[in-house]
């Protein structure tokens, strides 16, 4: 057995930690599931439902930064949605990750949203 075959399987064996997008090690949340976005893509619940391209910059945001908290996305599109509010939805027995994302900073009915697709 040479100097190659025996490096080659060094540290392969052991248990790797989680990483996120960053390299950082990974909490878990509540649900006991990782928070990487590289991981778990959470379901996002936009308000209002009808801003679109609000969903397109999110989808963005987490298909180029995989960030790893409701918060580190809120801060990503807080340049062009100044009042934008990310949270997550914490269901106990829930499988989903889902973040829930106003606008507005608050929910607003989707009928009401004169400016759909404007940011603010």
């Amino acid at each position: 057995m040479g100097p190659e075959s025996a490096q080659a399987g060094h540290g392969d064996d052991a248990p790797r930690e989680p990483r996120d997008a960053r390299g950082s090690p990974v909490e878990n949340d509540v649900a006991g599931h990782g928070r990487a976005g590289d991981r778990f893509r959470p379901t996002l619940l936009v308000n209002p439902p009808t801003d679109t391209r609000l969903r397109t910059t999110l989808d963005a945001m987490l298909d180029e930064h995989a960030p790893a908290t409701p918060s580190e996305l809120q801060a990503l599109v807080r340049p062009d949605y100044p009042r934008i509010v990310v949270r997550a939805r914490q269901l106990e027995h829930e499988s989903l990750i889902v973040w829930y994302v106003y606008r507005e900073g608050y929910w607003v009915p989707a009928a009401t949203d004169g400016a759909a697709g404007q940011a603010r």
